[in-house]
C-alpha cells in the first residue's frame, strides 16, 4: 500500500515512554494557537498507519486531507498504550472512556496525534 500521509515517522523504539509522552506534549505545544486545550487534539494509537490514515479522513474529516502532528513509533503496544494514557491524563482526548490501549491492538506501535476537526469548517 503507498503511503498517504506526508508526515515523518519519529522512530523511537529505543526511548522510555515517558521520553515520548513529553516528546509528544512538546510537540502539541509547539503546534498549538491561542493556548489551545488538549483536549482539542486527539491521541490515538494503531498498527498500521496508512488504514488509520484512510479511516480517520473518512470518518473525521469527511474526506478531507489532514496532518498527523506528530507520529511516534515505539518498541512495543504496552508502551505506546502508557503513552497514550500518559497524554490522556494530561487531558488529551483519547477517546470518551478515556483508557489508553483500548482502542489498540497487542501489535499497535504507533501513537500519533492530530487536532480535532471543528465541526463549522468540515
Amino acid at each position: 500500500m503507498e503511503k498517504q500521509f506526508d508526515q515523518k515517522i519519529q522512530y523511537l523504539e529505543d526511548k522510555a515512554a515517558d521520553y515520548i509522552s513529553q516528546y509528544m506534549h512538546e510537540m502539541f505545544l509547539a503546534n498549538s494557537k491561542n493556548y489551545e486545550s488538549p483536549k482539542r487534539f486527539y491521541v490515538g494509537i494503531t498498527k498500521d498507519m496508512d488504514q488509520n490514515y484512510s479511516r480517520h479522513k473518512s470518518e473525521d474529516f469527511d474526506g478531507k486531507d489532514f496532518e498527523y502532528i506528530v507520529i511516534c513509533k515505539c518498541k512495543d503496544a504496552d508502551t505506546a498504550a502508557k503513552i497514550e494514557q500518559t497524554l490522556g491524563d494530561q487531558n488529551f482526548y483519547i477517546g470518551k472512556d478515556n483508557i489508553g490501549g483500548k482502542g489498540g491492538t497487542e501489535d499497535s506501535v504507533y501513537v500519533y496525534m492530530y487536532k480535532i476537526p471543528d465541526k463549522d469548517n468540515q
